[in-house]
């Protein structure tokens, strides 16, 4: 077994290993063997939460910077024209954007990602956290663990930068507990925000938004939202279980960074494997969303020449699957210009049609969920009169159970707290 790694993670390891050094050979027989292992793992979490297997809370993860180098190396994929760039992947990556067979598909060393957390947070507290029971997951860590541009100048102002350009600017940063009780982990909440608040100069207000879900705290761009899951998980090996973008599935416990076999391959190949089973009203959209971060989308079954051209002239909202993952294509795929002149001739003939990417902005796929706006211009009292106004609007569509907002004071800063508990009218 290779040194601190579980069984299932030495397993992958060791296939990883054995493959030949050849940039045309794919990983696709890896990845499935991975899935059908994370697969009856995520199955005991819903059946047998007791089973022996998941005493080891990182059961199924890889301690990436404790495995060996291979598993943070670039296997690219060979592009020989553009029919074959973009024959099974959607959102595919441009030349420059592309990294090279044998680079480095990862920071070097647990040190530098450090660095990059301690920038990218933006000093919201995360160094003095008290990491037991908590983990970071998600975007925000892949984004400190990827490595950063080939022709970047690794200074902390240009890394600073990079974390603030468009791909990463609205990046919350997002924590979740596992292995408490209900009690504990109210607890554990009050002392992260106790903790964020200390870190922060005394003049900085701040704002705890809760929902059903979570509980964000915001200061002032450019330092970035908190969000607490509230949901109680048992293992950081949980909560990576149920993430649907194989990129994401990454976490940071304060000292060393995890992956789920899907994110290492994911990293590997710069691309994120499409699973329909795991498709939420959001998915598309999230693919979109690590696109512009590095990552383009594999649709294994994908056969170009039985695309019904007509789709192109359907607004975002009103189809799923595929279908939108192509209509975002066209929106941000400079290689696929033709299927804008396909989506024009096909708007003519099926008559107007509502803008599409207007409806990304205001789309009500998912009405119960407010995001919150975070980027230059934002601090918390632009967060106060927006959830205002969403709170009086809110008793249009919904009865308001519980509204609440509380006032506390620390060195003549203050912050406000609101709750808002929503349920559908029934009529």
């Amino acid at each position: 077994m290779h040194r601190n790694q579980n069984p299932e993670a030495t397993t992958f390891i060791e296939q990883i290993s054995a493959l030949p050094l050849n940039p045309s050979l794919s990983l696709d027989a890896v990845l499935e063997r991975s899935v059908l292992v994370e697969g009856r793992i995520r199955s005991l979490f819903a059946t047998d939460r007791a089973n022996d297997r998941l005493y080891d809370p990182y059961v199924g993860l890889v301690d990436v910077f404790h495995g060996p180098r291979i598993i943070r190396t670039t296997r690219a994929r060979k592009v020989e024209n553009n029919a074959n760039l973009s024959a099974h992947h959607v959102m595919p990556l441009g030349q420059p954007n592309r990294r090279k067979d044998g680079d480095p598909s990862t920071v070097a060393a647990v040190g530098d990602f450090q660095r990059n957390w301690a920038l990218f947070t933006e000093g919201m507290g995360m160094l003095e956290l008290n990491w037991s029971n908590v983990i970071a997951a998600g975007g925000s860590v892949l984004s400190c663990l990827s490595p950063l541009p080939n022709r970047m100048e690794p200074s902390e102002a240009a890394i600073k930068h990079h974390y603030r350009s468009q791909a990463y600017a609205t990046s919350d940063i997002d924590l979740f507990l596992w292995g408490l009780s209900p009690e504990e982990a109210e607890a554990k909440i009050i002392a992260i925000y106790a903790g964020i608040r200390r870190s922060a100069p005394s003049d900085v207000d701040m704002v705890c938004v809760r929902n059903k879900h979570t509980v964000s705290i915001y200061s002032q761009y450019p330092r970035r939202v908190i969000q607490i899951v509230l949901r109680l998980y048992q293992s950081p090996a949980e909560v990576l279980a149920g993430f649907d973008i194989d990129a994401s599935c990454c976490a940071y416990d304060g000292d060393r960074v995890w992956a789920s076999p899907r994110a290492v391959i994911a990293l590997m190949r710069q691309c994120n494997t499409v699973d329909m089973t795991r498709r939420s009203p959001s998915y598309e959209f999230r693919l979109a969303k690590y696109s512009r971060r590095g990552f383009e989308v594999y649709v294994p079954s994908l056969r170009r020449s039985d695309i019904d051209l007509r789709i192109y002239g359907r607004s975002v909202s009103s189809v799923a699957g595929l279908a939108r993952l192509l209509i975002l294509e066209s929106f941000e795929n400079p290689f696929l210009t033709i299927r804008l002149a396909a989506a024009a001739a096909a708007a003519a003939a099926a008559g107007p049609s509502t803008d599409a990417k207007h409806e990304i902005s205001f789309s009500y796929y998912d009405i119960t969920s407010l995001r919150i706006p975070y980027g230059p211009g934002w601090d918390a009292e632009s967060v106060r009169k927006l959830m205002r106004s969403a709170v009086s609007c809110a008793h249009r569509f919904f009865r308001s159970d519980s509204v609440l907002k509380s006032t506390a004071h620390r060195k003549g800063a203050g912050h406000e707290s609101y709750v808002l508990s929503q349920q559908k009218t029934v009529t």
